[in-house]
């Protein structure tokens, strides 16, 4: 529901940087990362001292990098 929210926010006001940071938050509850990405980058390239948003990317981009990582050894597993 909160993304459903921050949806409706940004289609209302596509500059609220607030509902971009908080759609990037509950994406990333939600384990989806690459969107959390992209919204926590957004927010963060319009207000570069926002270091709460900087975090955020950070671990959502930390999360994507360990997801990825598991991904390709489960390709790359010989049995």
């Amino acid at each position: 529901q909160a993304v459903q929210m921050a949806d409706e926010a940004i289609r209302l006001n596509p500059a609220m940087t607030k509902a971009y940071y908080h759609r990037g938050l509950s994406y990333q509850a939600l384990k989806m990362h690459k969107k959390a990405i992209e919204d926590l980058r957004r927010v963060v390239k319009a207000v570069p001292g926002d270091e709460e948003a900087r975090k955020h990317l950070q671990e959502a981009e930390r999360d994507q990098m360990r997801v990825n990582f598991a991904s390709a050894i489960r390709v790359n597993t010989f049995d």
